[in-house]
């Protein structure tokens, strides 16, 4: 339970419960590769059936790595910041949908909607964790202080 519920300590309590948000990142990042090698050697659609079925495991894996290999606790079962990034992913599925519709007309346009889908689900993550490096703030403003 978080004593005090402040959005600094709300952040704090998302970033220590999920490493930063690192492993889902590197999950995320190992299913995209394999989506593309799929597609490489396949197709895009299957590519995409591959994409949006793993993208469905990257949430609970990125928890079981939490847990197991960083022996993190899930964060406050009250804490406010964890519907942000439940909510961005409304969104994200909605674009994942269009990219779907469109697969037989623009197979080309697949890969990056999905990417831009993904991309704006990420962006909520900056307010969720506290962490600018969501933004890539540091390429913007090499010096953080924007």
């Amino acid at each position: 339970m978080i004593a005090d519920v402040t959005i600094e300590h709300a952040q704090r309590d998302l970033r220590r419960a999920f490493v930063g948000g690192g492993p889902g990142l590197a999950i995320s990042g190992i299913f995209w590769l394999t989506a593309g090698l799929v597609a490489t050697a396949r197709g895009v659609a299957p590519a995409f059936v591959v994409l949006f079925v793993t993208g469905m495991l990257i949430f609970p894996l990125a928890t079981l790595v939490c847990r197991f290999a960083f022996g993190r606790d899930a964060p406050a079962a009250d804490n406010p910041m964890g519907r942000i990034a439940l909510e961005s992913t409304l969104a994200m599925l909605s674009g994942l949908v269009v990219a779907w519709l469109l697969l037989p007309l623009r197979p080309d346009w697949a890969f990056p909607l999905s990417a831009f889908a993904v991309g704006t689900h990420f962006f909520a993550f900056r307010s969720a964790y506290g962490d600018v490096t969501f933004w890539l703030r540091r390429i913007v403003d090499p010096s953080g202080l924007a």
